[in-house]
């Protein structure tokens, strides 16, 4: 029997080994909310509180329905008085959809505008050009018009950035241990099953939003029955789907997959697990055993 092993908190797992500095285009999806009431509308929306967001920031925020299940998990990034939703390509028509049905007599405009942006995800040793990410890796975040994109690509490699490929943004996402919403798994979690708050995807100081009370009750008065963690799997050849289901060798569901990145000598992924899964072997929905799983946060935390 394969036994998976289970990594105590601090334990070291994998991080990025490429030199810097690295570009990666995202081919992601962004939507354009703009108008005189675009921060409130957005403020009585969203997970997290956009009121402190400034010109040039950005921050992990979300979108939930009425029973606290996210919609979307997505960077809002302000540019001005208009703010960007850069998230999957396959969340962003349906979320530009859904903002929309919140209009009502608000003056804001929103659009998805993926088709006139093109985003590069910048990591290297120091600060320096682009957006801040909201986590420590040095990260940035550059936009430019789709018609500029092949100029900006052409002045990064002059300067001696390298092309990481799409999937290298993937893999620092989950070294970062920051969730990804997929339109697979659209309503499936809460924010604290995937630790979305622990990663400052939410703000409970701010006003209600869809799906308010469910998600301040668990925070306030309940502990969460799932949690999120860093997993590997050595078999490159797996069939992984975001959403799938993990089991034991009673074929007994432990949790489920959030996002995952291929590499060289495995798969990285994030695993949002039954805290009763703990210390059990762990399968995909193909056999493969799941490896090594990381906690990504303390026991205060679970």
């Amino acid at each position: 029997m394969n036994n998976s092993q289970w990594h105590p908190l601090n334990t070291a797992h994998p991080e990025a080994t490429l030199t810097t500095p690295y570009y990666c285009e995202l081919g992601a999806g962004l939507v354009k909310v703009s108008g005189a009431d675009a921060a409130q509308f957005l403020q009585n929306l969203l997970t997290n509180d956009v009121m402190q967001l400034t010109d040039g920031q950005c921050q992990l925020n979300g979108f939930c329905n009425p029973k606290g299940r996210l919609l979307a998990s997505f960077l809002l990034i302000r540019q001005q008085d208009e703010y960007l939703l850069l998230l999957p390509d396959d969340q962003a028509s349906f979320i530009a959809q859904r903002l929309s049905m919140f209009k009502l007599r608000s003056k804001v405009t929103v659009e998805d505008c993926g088709q006139h942006y093109q985003a590069i995800y910048l990591r290297a040793d120091s600060t320096g050009a682009g957006i801040p990410l909201p986590w420590q890796n040095n990260s940035r975040l550059m936009l430019s018009e789709t018609a500029q994109h092949a100029a900006q690509l052409k002045e990064l490699e002059a300067d001696n950035w390298r092309n990481a490929g799409t999937e290298q943004f993937s893999v620092d996402l989950l070294q970062q241990g920051i969730p990804v919403v997929y339109a697979a798994t659209r309503e499936q979690f809460t924010p604290q099953q995937i630790n979305f708050e622990v990663m400052g995807g939410v703000s409970f100081k701010k006003g209600c939003y869809p799906g308010q009370e469910v998600v301040a009750r668990l925070h306030y008065l309940g502990k969460p029955s799932r949690r999120m963690f860093l997993c590997r799997l050595n078999n490159t050849s797996a069939n992984l789907n975001a959403g799938d289901e993990v089991v034991n060798a009673n074929q007994e569901v432990l949790g489920h997959i959030v996002n995952y990145a291929k590499q060289a000598d495995g798969i990285a992924l994030l695993v949002s697990f039954k805290l009763n899964a703990i210390g059990q072997s762990v399968f995909t929905a193909d056999g493969s055993v799941i490896n090594d799983i990381w906690s990504l946060i303390a026991d205060d935390e679970a």
